[in-house]
């Protein structure tokens, strides 16, 4: 079979340079039409989500390693250069661009910026902006851009965590859901001792007692009238209780099943690198309190023998597939 035409950024006249990390992380859209390819090393200083914007990045790299993104669209099996996106802010050290992910239709794409140094804490929708002269090292961001035409994207939110912290790394992860009207974040740098599920309005504690336990935070896109939308917080997902435990790495990968009403969430550092992974639903927008927990002997039928050990780091990759989950075991 024939196979597409690779996708070279220097066929496309982008100026990448050696350590840019250009492919350190990728995203397809569901249809299979449009990809977006992250560089979060790249140095470019034009600041501007408007390619048009940006005729003088391939001379200027004043900001550096504040990332790029790179998106490409299939037209009769061959794929097009279309976008360079950056942050309307670049901010040297970013990472923009470390983890990406796309709705099905491929007009919305969240982008984690898990370096990102703004101080600012919670949700910028539409025209709002954080206050950047508030500084929190590698506390980290994640934007969501819409597209608005055929090559034209809108920054809709830039996320931040409700409590900014310093070596957090927000947005190391994301995952939106087949609509995009769900987002998952995954911290698993996170040091939160707090366990379980909270919704909305939910008591979470904040108390940073661990290390490296991690998280997920789960926003909604909700339409608020005038075709305008707007991203806030649904929910902040733990581990259970029994199970929070240093190192964990809990929210290090994630995955929606098609409605996103469930999430499968890895933490490939708990048990000693043995690893971990957890199922949590949504029904009619809350997040049920019931975890389910797997591992690698879970998953064993009565007559296979428990293999699960230490350095397995189980949950180190997870997908949802409709009703059945699939967990690497990255061994």
């Amino acid at each position: 079979p024939d196979i597409t035409p690779a996708i070279d950024p220097d066929s496309a006249e982008q100026a990448l340079q050696n350590g840019d990390q250009f492919g350190y992380a990728v995203a397809m859209s569901g249809n299979g039409v449009y990809l977006a390819v992250g560089a979060p090393l790249e140095d470019g200083g034009c600041a501007q989500l408007d390619d048009d914007a940006c005729s003088d990045r391939l001379i200027d790299n004043s900001a550096v390693d504040s990332g790029a993104v790179y998106i490409y669209e299939r037209i009769n099996s061959e794929w097009f250069f279309i976008n360079y996106i950056k942050p309307e802010i670049a901010v040297p050290g970013a990472r923009f661009g470390a983890s990406l992910s796309f709705n099905f239709s491929g007009n919305t794409l969240a982008i984690g910026a898990p370096n990102d140094s703004m101080g600012d804490s919670g949700i910028f929708n539409d025209d709002e902006s954080p206050d950047m002269n508030l500084v929190s090292a590698d506390s980290g961001a994640v934007y969501v851009i819409v597209r608005t035409g055929t090559a034209l994207w809108d920054l809709q939110a830039i996320v931040k965590s409700p409590v900014v912290t310093a070596n957090e790394e927000f947005g190391t992860v994301v995952a939106l859901s087949d609509e995009g009207d769900t987002l998952a974040v995954g911290v698993p740098q996170e040091n939160g001792s707090d366990a379980g599920v909270y919704n909305e309005g939910g008591s979470a504690t904040f108390s940073f007692l661990g290390d490296s336990v991690g998280a997920v935070y789960v926003y909604s896109r909700e339409d608020i009238g005038g075709s305008i939308f707007d991203w806030f917080q649904q929910a902040y997902l733990k581990p259970p209780v029994s199970d929070i435990q240093d190192n964990m790495l809990f929210g290090a990968a994630l995955d929606f099943s098609d409605f996103g009403d469930d999430l499968l969430v890895g933490a490939p550092g708990a048990d000693a690198d043995t690893g971990v992974a957890y199922l949590y639903q949504r029904a009619s927008g809350v997040w049920d309190p019931t975890i389910s927990r797997f591992d690698a002997d879970t998953l064993l039928s009565d007559s296979q023998q428990a293999n699960a050990s230490p350095g397995d780091r189980f949950g180190a990759a997870v997908a949802l597939i409709s009703l059945a989950s699939f967990i690497d075991d990255n061994s």
